[in-house]
């Protein structure tokens, strides 16, 4: 015959201490807790519940789950000569309860899903500014290609100074410095339609509207401090599009060639855009002395406290020695060193998007040189994109070259009337496609020797290299030098 006594036998581990306890198996463990409190010794309170104030001991497994104190052992599946530990687990929030299925899902995906928040609010509210205002520079952009150039001058003018004046004044009075990013972006996208709307042929639009969202943006950069990355970027396309602009107003050369050359210039933009961006952040660099600056004497620094310390001369931060040699001030340098990441993310995007504007006007020519020269320039920009540590760079890099190889052959389908053009165009866009998931998710996963580094180097150069002399076919140099 088998007696049932109700008891289970536990060894309980709390504090400092363990007990051998036998406990009703059928008793709730919050109405035991007192009793095993007082045998344990622990006198802490324990963890209170976020919002209830409440507090509860309770028995734990070894690295198992907690214990309910609502609960009997029996219940929590407790068997005799295990070991428990003492533990605080303080009452979790109820869930609510709701008798609604609408409100039932959306208290259950309240957790899981960003809510709508005054940030919101301002972000979409800065995105729709920006997309009117762009809206509103193409369209007086084409009214003053039609012929009415006084109404889009004055409306857009009068709006970009209105803007700047707003993002200017906002920054000073301590505003929020989204809103005067904002108004200044906005203001350099009516200045560059207010430019195009001044010029009588087509270069010497370009030229005006370049010049006047170079000089808004300048402006406002310098006035706001915020958004140096945008403001930099609007700076490099208007400078490109004022060279592209001024080239094609002095020199009676057909679309194509010109934009060949401003293609040309925004490979050269990207290229030197680590230098400018040092010198626009006035981060200077250290300079290399030709003997080494003196250190000192050690016995010169030597602790006069008595001690340990006396025996060995003060340690030196070197990163403090590093800014004093470079700027003085090791929060100066990390400023300036912010200043340029933006500056040289600015002048990256603006060159790259200026380069693949330029490669698909150019490759509206037919013929053998200008693709060569288009596939030169998506090698540039594909193998910059390897140089630049900071991902936006790279990354916008290669979306400008993946934008090339896909854009060049649809430029060519699109006017075209047969069907072959129309096939090549999607064959190419899914090579590359394919590449760049082989590139993405395989290449980038190997760790590739000194030696491979140095051929893709070695590559990259001579991508470079080819870029001037094929620009210089594509210009029919070659055939000017040969008729003198």
């Amino acid at each position: 015959m088998t007696v049932v006594t109700g008891l289970v036998r536990i060894s309980v581990v709390g504090g400092s201490t363990q007990v051998d306890l036998a406990i009703p198996s059928t008793m709730p463990l919050a109405s035991l807790m007192p009793d095993v409190l007082i045998l344990l010794r622990v006198e802490d309170a324990p963890a209170k519940a976020p919002g209830t104030g409440s507090a509860c001991w309770t028995l734990a497994r070894i690295g198992g789950e907690v214990l309910n104190p609502s609960e009997s052992l029996r219940d929590n599946n407790v068997r005799d000569g295990e070991i428990l530990i003492l533990t605080d687990d303080p009452p979790g929030a109820a869930h609510p309860v709701t008798d609604d299925v609408v409100a039932g899902v959306a208290a259950l995906t309240s957790d899981g899903r960003s809510p709508w928040t005054v940030s919101s609010a301002r972000w979409t509210a800065y995105g729709v500014a920006v997309a009117a205002s762009c809206a509103a520079a193409v369209s007086g952009t084409i009214a003053a290609l039609r012929g009415d150039t006084s109404t889009p001058l004055l409306i857009a003018g009068v709006a970009a100074a209105l803007l700047l004046v707003a993002a200017l004044v906002g920054s000073r009075l301590g505003s929020d410095p989204r809103t005067s990013a904002t108004f200044s972006v906005a203001a350099c996208l009516l200045a560059a339609s207010a430019g195009a709307a001044v010029g009588t042929t087509g270069g010497s639009r370009l030229a005006a509207a370049g010049v006047a969202a170079t000089a808004v943006a300048v402006i406002g950069c310098r006035g706001t401090g915020s958004l140096l990355g945008a403001h930099t970027a609007i700076a490099t396309v208007g400078l490109s599009t004022a060279t592209v602009g001024a080239l094609s107003a002095v020199w009676a050369a057909p679309p194509p060639s010109i934009a060949a050359v401003g293609a040309a210039i925004g490979v050269t933009t990207v290229m030197i855009a680590g230098r400018v961006s040092i010198a626009a952040a006035h981060l200077p660099l250290p300079p290399v002395p030709s003997t080494p600056p003196p250190i000192g004497d050690p016995a010169d620094e030597r602790s006069v406290v008595d001690g340990v310390e006396a025996l060995g001369p003060d340690r030196t931060d070197p990163l403090g020695v590093i800014a004093d040699i470079a700027l003085g001030d090791l929060d100066s340098l990390a400023e300036r060193s912010a200043a340029a990441s933006s500056y040289l993310t600015g002048i990256i995007a603006g060159a790259t998007l200026t380069t693949v504007g330029c490669t698909l006007v150019a490759s509206t020519e037919p013929g053998r040189v200008m693709f060569a020269f288009c596939a030169v320039i998506t090698l540039v920009l594909v193998t910059r994109g390897r140089v630049h540590s900071d991902h936006t760079q790279s990354a916008t890099l290669i979306g400008g070259a993946a934008a090339c190889a896909i854009g060049v052959p649809l430029v060519h389908a699109l006017p075209a009337a047969d069907a072959a053009s129309a096939t090549s165009a999607m064959v190419a866009a899914l090579g590359v496609g394919i590449v760049a998931l082989i590139a993405g998710t395989v290449t980038a996963t190997r760790e590739f020797s000194p030696l491979q580094v140095r051929i893709a180097e070695i590559g990259q150069y001579a991508v470079l290299m080819l870029v001037l002399p094929i620009l210089l076919w594509v210009l029919d140099a070659y055939r000017l030098i040969r008729e003198l």
